[in-house]
């Protein structure tokens, strides 16, 4: 069965008992209700970022990982290429020395590989949120950029590793001077 209400009545035509809402009844209870909305889709972004940027945090951590194993890999497959050019060219007491020197110095080289990087653009309503996030998670080397979007947009940024071929060079004879006085040093 079915009961229809006429919305046409008068309020004094209501009987007693029926419930009335005011119009400043209806408006707060209009305002509850979205801002009771505007929270809940606000705690919903919180959380999607929050797994968005652990998500983020993780696999900088684990490129970085990579990276590091590349790095060391790279410089030990230069190593038994480097002992053999130093054997050849230098004496037995200094290719050893240098063969050190010179390792140390590919792994400095490598090192100084920059890393992958992360840069968030927000609008300028959600940028505390987004550094809060970023605090909470210990990444605070990324920057926060400014966006006209409501949108959070994550940009990763390729790492590199920079030679300078002049500098490298000198750096190498410098060292390879170094050991070579050293061991005319020992020889007189």
């Amino acid at each position: 069965m079915f009961k229809l209400e006429s919305f046409s009545r008068q309020p004094e035509q209501i009987t007693p008992g029926e419930q009335v809402f005011s119009r400043d009844a209806v408006d707060q209870a209009y305002m509850d209700g979205y801002g009771a909305g505007q929270a809940e889709a606000r705690e919903a972004q919180l959380a999607e970022l929050s797994q968005a940027i652990a998500m983020l945090a993780a696999s900088l951590a684990d490129d970085e990982a990579r990276r590091a194993g590349l790095r060391t890999e790279a410089v030990a497959l230069l190593l038994p290429l480097l002992s053999q050019i130093l054997d050849a060219m230098a004496p037995a007491g200094v290719s050893h020395r240098l063969e050190q020197a010179l390792a140390a110095e590919l792994a400095r080289l490598a090192d100084r590989a920059t890393p992958l990087r992360a840069r968030i653009s927000c609008g300028p309503g959600l940028t505390a949120m987004v550094r809060e996030l970023l605090d909470r998670h210990g990444l605070d080397a990324i920057e926060i950029g400014p966006s006209q979007s409501a949108q959070v947009v994550i940009a990763l940024e390729g790492g590199r590793i920079e030679l300078d071929p002049d500098q490298t060079a000198s750096e190498i004879a410098a060292l390879i001077a170094e050991i070579t006085q050293e061991t005319a040093s020992w020889t007189h």
